[in-house]
Order: C-alpha cells, then sequence, then structure tokens
C-alpha cells in the first residue's frame, strides 16, 4: 500500500543520495572525492532504489590505537583529559583539582598576576577541525569565576585569542556559565583550523581565580560573526 501501484510496481521510490563521502573507519578524515587513495565506506552520490541488489557493508567499530584522541569534541570533561592530552600553566599560576559534579573533576587555576600568565590546553598531535569550523561548531568551555580578573583576559586558539574580560567581570561570583566562541572567530583571526595542538589558551597579566569543569567542541545557537566576549 506504501510503495508500491496496483499493478505491483514501485510507486515511490527512494531518491536520496549522499551529499559527503562517508568514512570507512573512525580515523579517515579528511575524506573527498579526488583525495589519493580515496576509499570510503560509502562514496559521495551514493544511493539505492528497489531495483538495486547489494550487500551494504558494515561500518566498523574499532577505534583507531592512535589519533583519535578528541576527536569527538570532547576535550576535559569528569576530570580527564583525552589521552596524550595536559594542561600546562606559565610561571605565576596555581593549578588543582576541586570537585564540581564529582570528585576532582574540575580545575581550579589561579592567576597571580605581575607578568602575563597563561594555561594551556595542549594536544599529543594536531586536530583536524576545519569540518567544525565550517559547520559553524564553537569551543564551549563551562567555567565559574571565583575571583574576578584585575586585568585583561583573552582565551585563545592557535596562537589566536578574542578578548573575554567583560563576561568573566559580568559573571556572578561562584556562579558556573557556559564561554560559548564560535570557531570562525579563531579561523578569521588566522589560525589554522586544520592543525590545532592548542585547542585552549586562557591568557592574562593581571589577576584571577577560575574553575574550570568543560571543555568541547560542540553546537550552540550564537551569532558566528561576534568575538569579543
Amino acid at each position: 500500500m506504501l510503495f508500491r501501484d496496483s499493478a505491483g510496481n514501485v510507486r515511490y521510490d527512494f531518491r536520496g543520495k549522499l551529499s559527503f563521502s562517508w568514512p570507512r573507519r573512525a580515523d579517515q578524515t579528511p575524506l573527498n572525492r579526488g583525495d589519493a587513495n580515496y576509499d570510503p565506506l560509502f562514496a559521495f552520490g551514493y544511493g539505492l532504489t528497489f531495483a538495486d541488489k547489494v550487500s551494504v557493508p558494515k561500518l566498523s567499530e574499532e577505534k583507531p590505537a592512535a589519533g583519535a584522541a578528541g576527536a569527538d569534541g570532547v576535550y576535559f570533561a569528569r576530570g580527564a583529559l583525552p589521552t596524550g592530552w595536559s594542561f600546562a600553566t606559565s610561571p605565576g599560576v596555581n593549578a588543582r583539582a576541586i570537585d564540581r559534579r564529582g570528585q576532582e573533576d574540575t580545575r581550579l587555576f589561579t592567576f597571580n598576576g605581575g607578568a602575563m600568565q597563561s594555561v594551556r590546553l595542549t594536544t599529543n598531535q594536531p586536530l583536524d577541525i576545519a569540518r567544525e569550523t565550517n559547520a559553524e561548531l564553537s569551543l564551549q568551555v563551562e567555567y565559574s569565576v571565583r575571583s574576578a580578573p584585575s586585568s585583561v583576559v583573552t582565551v585563545g586558539m592557535e596562537g589566536v585569542s578574542v578578548p573575554v574580560t567583560d563576561t568573566l567581570r559580568s559573571s556572578a561570583k561562584d556562579s558556573w556559565q557556559t564561554l560559548t566562541i564560535p570557531l570562525r572567530c579563531f579561523a578569521k583571526a588566522g589560525a589554522d583550523m586544520a592543525k590545532v595542538s592548542t585547542p585552549l589558551v586562557m591568557s592574562t597579566s593581571g589577576q584571577l581565580t577560575i574553575a574550570v569543569s568543560d571543555v568541547r567542541i560542540a553546537s550552540a545557537n550564537v551569532p558566528q560573526d561576534r568575538c569579543a566576549f
């Protein structure tokens, strides 16, 4: 009744086609037509009709031994970092684990001031988040200001940064907030989004105490041209 007419012929055939190349493995990115050794599970333009008689291949569930850390967009959560990642602090910054939702699932950073200081989230190998940038995803940081900044604060990625001073100063003390920065802000400032080794850098020359519980790349309903906070 749904697909065939009274004569048994297909009334409404399938017409959908893939608008992108579906990878064969979790680490098979980037993947585009014309690339050397192009070997997707489903090629660009793939699509079946009722007349096709094919055996559809299965998607591998194996996780690559290396190269996939952080590929799910979660960079810091539940107190854990992807394998090989680390928080690095410059002289003048103290860091310690504290509790939010669970035991030691949050980092408390104290910037003591007097010189430029930074907290850097570093990866064991560069990330390619060019597609996420084109898809208008954002860097999201869940934070709680414990002591308001005394000077300009920036949040950066791969050598470029945006100001976040006003947002941090206006945040209610000890309350949890989410800072959302479009990835396009970093791309427009000159960051190579296909080779990101430092997906988060927070810097200030003043004093600041701030807790961070989550860092991720995710979709958010924010203006893509707003790059000052």
